[in-house]
Formats: structure tokens, sequence, C-alpha cells
């Protein structure tokens, strides 16, 4: 599971409004099969998902409105573990909805083009698992780039 601030959403940009950073949320599910080197180091290359979202809410000209950025992230990654650290380099393209809601009435937009992306990843854990992440997004979803706060299960 992951806690995500979506950090470099920036004016003049047709996915957020004013430049702060949003608090978002997603899963993630990586699988990395690889091998062990002596007892404590392992490599490893895998697949990973991750679909992810956050949602602002604000009052404009009386009506209450919305607006969801929805993206699932699909990719290659290699994987570095060192006792109950490992280090994850990742890479891949989402695919991203964006979904704007005004007096109860809604309608959603599938992005025509998927978002290339780069992921780097350090974490602890053998069992609860925790990790810090940077996912940065590249070409017309820059906006996109976000910190993510993982917790889960790592084995």
């Amino acid at each position: 599971m992951n806690l995500e601030i979506w950090d470099q959403l920036a004016s003049n940009s047709y996915l957020a409004k004013t430049p702060d950073s949003k608090i978002g949320f997603g899963l993630m599910g990586i699988l990395a099969p690889g091998i062990t080197i002596d007892e404590d180091m392992f490599l490893g290359m895998g697949l990973s998902v991750s679909p992810n979202f956050w949602t602002q809410s604000q009052k404009i000209a009386g009506y209450n409105t919305s607006t969801s950025i929805n993206g699932v992230d699909v990719g290659g990654n290699l994987v570095f573990g060192f006792d109950d650290m490992y280090f994850l380099l990742g890479t891949g393209s989402a695919n991203v909805s964006v979904t704007a809601t005004v007096g109860g009435d809604s309608q959603t937009i599938d992005m025509p083009e998927s978002a290339p992306y780069r992921r780097v990843m350090v974490g602890w854990g053998d069992g609860v698992g925790f990790a810090v992440s940077y996912v940065s997004y590249s070409g017309w979803a820059q906006n996109l780039s976000r910190f993510e706060f993982n917790l889960g299960w790592s084995f």
C-alpha cells in the first residue's frame, strides 16, 4: 500500500490548477524472482503493477467539483537486496485517466498516450516491509511525478 505525495503538479497544466502538492493512495505488487548470492544477498528481475490515484474537491461558481487522476503503472524492475534492505530500479509506462465531476455529473477521459516513468526505491524488512520510492514521469505526464511511502509484506 502506498501513501503518495504528488509533488510536481505545475500551474498552467491541464492536470492541476495550482502548483501545490496532493496526497494520493495506491497499491503495488512486485514479483522479482532471482538468485541468492552467499547467504544474505539477492539479485532479481521482474514485473510490477501499481494502480494509484488522487482526488481534489473544491467549490467553483457555487458548484461542488472534484478532479481525480488515476494511473496504472506497469513495468520491469531490477532488485538488489542485502540482509533486510533492498533497492529497486524500475521503468515502464502508465495508463492515465482524468475524471471531472461538477454538480453530480461526471466525465472520465482516458489519456491517448501512455506515460513513461522510472522508479527508484529503497526498502527495509523481511515480513512487514517499509520502502520509500520516487516515481518520475517524462513527456506530457512529467507533472504526475510523486514520492511514495510504501508499507506492505516483503519476503
